[in-house]
């Protein structure tokens, strides 16, 4: 038996009209965006989405640019801001009416494409990749793939295992199959520094797990758990066989970047635990609380901070996100983040479990994904730092 929205007592944020409407608005902004285009290409294309979109793209990813600079600017900053707020909206419609919760199993679930996110993003900045797949691995396009991808895969999950349809335990693990078949796909078409075998097993393993599994009972957060490993073994997968394709060396390693960073953020996110625990006891009901995920996205943002200090002032490294530039540049050090991150990241939580309480209980969901969101935009970049700067790319 399905779950409706009613049951849960949670509706979505906008109604099924007001998501027509949203949906309508962004595809008619899509078709005059396309439209001036094809038919002003001069000013629609060479004075905005180039330099400001597509050519960072293509100069992130090393591919000449036509003078478009690496990062991010306030153009993109603001256009990749608003598609996130459009995304959520939308992930939050899905996630209600299909009844998923997103609890402690699901975190877990999904944990491994969080990992994979940084690290496909270092094999690309490390060369394993070539054109055109390395654009897919340029931030912030691969979280856009990946965030695509844990819908389909959760979507799909809950609404196959929420039928009887007789095979839907081994329909609901094709997600899994889409990122090792993709991998495939570069490694056949020579745009991916890997052989191709590798991840025809991987996929072979992937496609006979539910049958391995028949006698438990196979549920939504095993779908996810198999679909967020398999793309975290599709992301290993080349790291394990560099060795022995003949790539060139690291330039020059940096542990000390993986150890300041790492254990800075987890001793801050211990020491605030700590806080809030006591904050709990002291101050029942006004403090952020200290639970694992809050714990985990204070850890991430912390290791974001850490690394990127660590990376520009030590390294030579340079910031592409505009308001840390700003920051750097009228504090005189990139030191300056980690503080103001930290308190920053401590003040949204405050506002999540103590200001939004009342919205918190009535939107649930929406303030999972609100968590989720800040994790991914703290633990994601954190780890390509570390990864990246350690490894002296």
């Amino acid at each position: 038996m399905s779950h409706t929205a009613e049951e849960g007592g949670e509706t979505p944020l906008l109604t099924p009209r007001g998501m027509r409407c949203l949906s309508a608005a962004l595809l008619i902004i899509f078709l005059l965006i396309t439209a001036g285009v094809l038919l002003l290409p001069g000013i629609f294309w060479d004075r905005f989405i180039y330099p400001y979109l597509w050519g960072p793209v293509l100069a992130d990813a090393g591919l000449p640019s036509g003078g478009a600079v690496a990062g991010y600017n306030p153009v993109n900053t603001l256009f990749y801001g608003a598609l996130l707020l459009v995304s959520l909206i939308h992930i939050h419609f899905i996630f209600v009416k299909l009844g998923i919760k997103m609890g402690n199993e699901f975190f877990l679930a999904i944990s491994p494409v969080l990992l994979a996110g940084p690290l496909l993003r270092v094999l690309e900045d490390a060369g394993f990749f070539r054109a055109p797949a390395s654009y897919l691995f340029i931030s912030p396009l691969i979280y856009v793939y990946l965030g695509l991808m844990t819908l389909l895969a959760a979507s799909l999950s809950k609404a196959l295992l929420d039928t009887s349809y007789r095979w839907r335990m081994y329909l609901s693990a094709v997600p899994a199959l889409i990122t090792p078949a993709l991998f495939l796909i570069f490694s056949i078409k020579g745009v991916l520094l890997a052989p191709p075998w590798p991840f025809a097993l991987l996929m072979a393993a992937v496609a006979i797990s539910p049958f391995l599994g028949r006698k438990i009972r196979w549920c939504f957060h095993h779908t996810l758990t198999l679909f967020s490993a398999a793309v975290l073994t599709t992301a290993l997968l080349p790291v394990f066989l560099a060795p022995w394709e003949g790539w060139p060396t690291l330039p020059q390693l940096h542990p000390e970047v993986a150890l300041f960073s790492l254990g800075g953020a987890a001793l801050t996110a211990l020491v605030l635990h700590a806080l809030l625990k006591f904050f709990k006891v002291r101050f029942s009901g006004r403090a952020p609380h200290p639970t694992g995920i809050n714990t985990a996205i204070i850890f991430g943002q912390a290791l974001d901070a850490l690394a990127t200090a660590w990376a520009v002032e030590r390294l030579g490294y340079t910031e592409k996100h505009v308001l840390p530039r700003l920051l750097f540049s009228s504090t005189g050090t990139a030191f300056s983040m980690v503080p103001l991150k930290v308190f920053l990241v401590v003040v949204v939580l405050y506002f999540l479990d103590v200001r939004m309480r009342v919205e918190g209980e009535r939107y649930p969901t929406l303030l999972s994904i609100i968590r989720l969101s800040i994790l991914v935009l703290g633990i994601g970049p954190g780890l390509r730092d570390v990864l990246r700067a350690s490894v002296g790319l």
